[in-house]
């Protein structure tokens, strides 16, 4: 799979890498894209600030998670049915299947000064942990409750 500036999410045949088909539906730019656990799902995002959730098996859009802000990385989570989508300052954790925002993780800066500007940049997300890449590092254990 792959993303750019072309707005198009392409999926590519494994067996040969030829193009299988070209997801449609963004408006701006696209910084992200990943696929789930199980390879049946996949989530693209950018500058749009939508996530685009996409069945892989059909080849089709399934729905849209509206957050407002600029997608710079989107990552499925291995256990439950959520996905992390993060976008300065913060990063929504998204319940699939109800499609609303379970959490929201927003950046706590820590100064002598009050005056103090939020970073800005980009982040990564790693099951189980995000690790956000500012001028000031930020890292969050993040989990989910059992019984879910």
């Amino acid at each position: 799979m792959s993303c750019g500036w072309d707005k198009l999410v392409k999926v590519q045949k494994l067996v040969n890498y030829k193009l299988k088909t070209n997801h449609v539906g963004h408006t701006r730019y696209l910084n992200t894209v990943t696929v789930s656990p199980y390879g049946s799902l996949s989530a693209s995002g950018g500058k749009d600030g939508q996530a685009l959730l996409w069945d892989l098996s059909k080849g089709k859009h399934l729905y849209t998670l509206d957050g407002g802000d600029v997608r710079s990385t989107l990552c499925f989570s291995p256990n439950y049915y959520r996905l992390c989508a993060a976008a300065d300052p913060s990063t929504e954790i998204w319940d699939l299947e109800d499609k609303l925002i379970a959490d929201e993780l927003k950046q706590e800066v820590i100064s002598a000064s009050s005056k103090a500007e939020p970073p800005q940049g980009s982040g990564h997300l790693w099951p189980g942990l995000l690790l956000a890449r500012h001028s000031l590092p930020a890292i969050w254990a993040t989990w989910c409750e059992c019984g879910r």
